[in-house]
């Protein structure tokens, strides 16, 4: 995603953990959320309202790849390192339902986000961590001093404001209501192993690990924002 943004093959990205020591582009925390324990049920960490991460250093671990999230992959081991052992990997998976579904299998356990919680399998368990409830976060990245106004809009409408950037309407926007687009509008992509948060559509880019937004083909300014907690 990043390098997407340097190379301007997208405008607007969505990714989990952002960089902090990045002169080029710019970033806005848009969410953060708990990291929860993923068990198989019958474990019996499972019949424990919330989990140490300590508690889990016996255990084998299913996680996404690095290369999917790199700086989510870094915090989990991280929090690991700070709990006292080095987890050990037994098998990656690009996607969390396939995450979930291996520890369902009893292949081992994973540390993510709570939202995986919206992924209901019954031989899986979700607890929370403590003491403490280490957070992650999701932030909205565009290059810095970006002077494109629909980057503007869209930033807008997700809290933010591009540095030095006017706020301005994109001609022929006026009077459309939210969430109308025109034929060939964008859409977004969930923002680490993730499906589309909408279906694609000739302006969508599917990439794994972030999200992107592009601009309508044609030159149109018609953009669909659907949204999701990632």
């Amino acid at each position: 995603m990043v390098a997407a943004l340097r190379d301007r093959t997208v405008d607007v990205g969505l990714l989990r953990e952002p960089p902090t020591d990045d002169a080029e582009l710019a970033f806005g925390t848009v969410l953060t959320e708990p990291f929860v324990a993923v068990l198989p049920s019958g474990q019996p960490l499972a019949a424990r309202p919330t989990v140490g991460v300590g508690q889990l250093a016996d255990s084998p671990f299913v996680l996404l790849p690095r290369a999917v999230g790199p700086r989510l992959y870094d915090r989990i081991t991280g929090l690991c390192t700070t709990a006292g052992f080095t987890l050990r990997v037994v098998q990656h998976a690009v996607e969390w339902q396939t995450v979930c579904a291996l520890v369902e299998a009893g292949l081992g356990v994973s540390l993510a986000p709570e939202s995986i919680r919206r992924i209901r399998l019954e031989g899986v368990a979700f607890r929370g961590i403590g003491p403490g409830s280490p957070r992650t976060s999701v932030a909205v990245a565009w290059r810095a001093n970006d002077p494109n106004p629909l980057v503007a809009r869209l930033l807008e409408t997700l809290g933010q404001r591009p540095s030095g950037a006017p706020w301005s309407t994109p001609r022929g926007s006026e009077g459309r209501s939210a969430g109308r687009a025109r034929p060939g509008s964008c859409a977004v992509v969930d923002a680490a192993g993730g499906r589309p948060l909408s279906r694609p559509g000739p302006a969508t880019a599917r990439t794994r690990g972030s999200a992107t937004v592009r601009r309508p083909r044609g030159g149109g300014t018609g953009w669909r924002r659907r949204w999701t907690r990632g």
